[in-house]
């Protein structure tokens, strides 16, 4: 039986093919964060309630895992040349789902913020304001439970 798990971080895109891009890491980096681009490469997103473009860090396609871990699980070092996708509305991709939250299907997605950088958070997790609906990035894809979570899972999620 094979397996539900993605093992790439686009797991549906649109004709064409996904936009990759790619930039040195400010730090280490996981693939399926969501990134931010800084003056010099790209960095975990970390401002909550602030507008973030889907732009999502991808396996890297230099270094599959070998047999200690899939290409999904190998981060990327400080300084290592890091491919990210930038995602356009309809696709999909295996993000990160911060600690505490419990995501159920459909359920609008914002940057968890400072709290848990390159994550996500559900949007009704503080106040939804007008200010958190404009910085929507997707919508869970799949109902994730992970209220009672210490670390964060890996969900997935419709760009908006």
């Amino acid at each position: 039986m094979a397996s539900s798990t993605p093992k790439t971080i686009v797991i549906k895109h649109n004709p064409g093919g996904p936009n990759i891009h790619s930039a040195l890491a400010d730090a280490a980096l996981t693939p399926g964060e969501l990134l931010k681009v800084t003056a010099t490469g790209f960095a975990a997103h970390n401002a909550g309630s602030e507008f973030a473009v889907p732009l999502f860090a991808v396996e890297n396609p230099w270094d599959d895992g070998g047999a200690s871990a899939a290409a999904i699980d190998v981060d990327y070092a400080s300084s290592d040349t890091a491919q990210a996708v930038l995602a356009q509305r309809g696709e999909q991709v295996y993000a990160w789902l911060a600690a505490g939250e419990n995501a159920s299907v459909f359920e609008a997605l914002v940057s968890a913020g400072t709290a848990s950088p390159g994550d996500l958070a559900c949007i009704g997790s503080g106040t939804p304001t007008l200010a958190n609906a404009n910085c929507i990035v997707g919508y869970a894809a799949e109902a994730k439970n992970n209220s009672s979570g210490t670390v964060r899972v890996r969900v997935k999620v419709t760009v908006a």
